[in-house]
């Protein structure tokens, strides 16, 4: 597998196949039309035969390095995903950030299964004013995610 930045990244039927839908798939980006360009930083990862299985999409913001992953369902459950994240985490640490964010939509319908992924990959559900001590308990993640979006974190 090999992660490839795409520069100048446009919505295509790739992102949409793979991603979901713009306005209601898992990375929530609006109204888009294919060939309109984003603005965000996409990643692409590739199998050995050159097939596109998954997409990473960064959002740097100050302090903030924001990552969501999306992977091709065929893909699921084989590592690909992992192999996004880390080497995006990798990235960050690169660039002299500390900590890493995602955001879980609260109308991701893979919801409870994303955040069980983020949980096994170091990441904690992160509420504002509970810094160092945020609750491990991922059923209480689970359910905030019911009523709102959720932002885990991870230190890198």
């Amino acid at each position: 597998m090999e992660l490839i930045n795409e520069k100048n990244a446009l919505w295509d039927h790739e992102k949409e196949r793979i991603v979901g839908e713009a306005k209601e798939g898992t990375f929530d980006m609006g109204d888009l039309k294919y060939g309109e360009t984003l603005f965000q930083e996409w990643w692409k990862l590739i199998d050995e035969h050159k097939r596109i299985i998954g997409f990473g999409w960064v959002h740097k913001e100050e302090d903030d390095f924001e990552i969501s992953v999306a992977v091709d369902k065929e893909h699921q459950g084989n590592g690909a995903g992992s192999f996004i994240l880390g080497e995006l985490e990798g990235i960050a640490k690169q660039l002299g950030f500390h900590q890493v964010i995602g955001i879980i939509k609260s109308t991701n319908q893979e919801a409870t299964e994303v955040i069980e992924w983020l949980y096994r990959n170091g990441y904690v559900a992160y509420w504002p004013g509970f810094q160092g001590s945020e609750p491990k308990n991922q059923h209480v993640a689970f359910n905030i995610v019911k009523k709102c979006d959720l932002t885990l974190t991870k230190n890198i």
